[in-house]
């Protein structure tokens, strides 16, 4: 069992969309969109996207250093997420791949901001959290 918290972003609560708002950078190809939450307050609008695919840790990785720079984002961060213990079904680090189960990006445009959170959950499939928060 795995717990995931998000902290929130928003002075009032978030609320799942009815319809679903597109992110700024397309989500990684054939992608299952799991759950989509959204704000709009005094600190800014947010929306959250929680999706999986059988993409892999590694091409999801390129995917989304590839469709933030494409946007205009710049990097802030780019590093390895060693937060939770190795799935026993993660693949194995080496020397051409990713060095642990998951990774976070963050970067940042006019004021606003993107995280994408990736993490492993087998070989193949890729839980994928991405968080856009516009400036108000």
């Amino acid at each position: 069992d795995r717990t995931a918290v998000f902290p929130s972003v928003t002075a009032s609560p978030l609320r799942a969309t009815t319809t679903v708002t597109a992110p700024p950078v397309p989500l990684f190809p054939e992608s299952r969109s799991v759950l989509t939450l959204g704000g709009n307050d005094e600190v800014g609008k947010s929306n959250i996207v929680l999706s999986l695919n059988d993409g892999g840790l590694l091409a999801n990785l390129e995917h989304y250093r590839r469709v933030l720079r494409q946007a205009g984002y710049l990097p802030e961060l780019d590093k390895p997420s060693l937060a939770a213990p190795p799935h026993p079904e993660a693949p194995a680090a080496d020397a051409t791949g990713p060095t642990s189960q998951g990774h976070v990006l963050v970067s940042r445009k006019d004021g606003g901001e993107i995280t994408v959170n990736l993490l492993a959950l087998d070989e193949k499939r890729v839980r994928v959290h991405l968080m856009v928060v516009e400036a108000p």
